[in-house]
């Protein structure tokens, strides 16, 4: 017999989301094919999942990210930016 599937409790009314990204990156003086992966976090400050993935201070952020580190660790301009997962902060 199947058991009915219970729904899954929510825990409070979601007040941010945050944003799990991840960069590649190689480095253009390198002759090895070596990746440099970088990680990062977001929070952005909406209730709207729709909003979160338009808000353009994200996208500012993101691009002031990628712009620091290939500055700091002389990395190539040419790069992967992959979204990891969106998580929902409740309260």
């Amino acid at each position: 017999m199947n058991k009915p599937k219970k729904k899954r409790q929510k825990s409070g009314k979601i007040k941010a989301w945050e944003v799990s990204m991840r960069c590649v990156f190689k480095k253009d003086n390198d002759e090895t094919s070596i990746d440099y992966i970088e990680t990062c976090s977001i929070l952005v400050h909406t209730k709207n999942a729709t909003e979160a993935k338009n808000c353009n201070e994200l996208h500012q952020a993101i691009e002031n990210w990628v712009d620091s580190l290939i500055a700091e660790k002389s990395y190539s301009p040419k790069c992967h930016l992959s979204v990891d997962r969106w998580n929902a902060i409740r309260a």
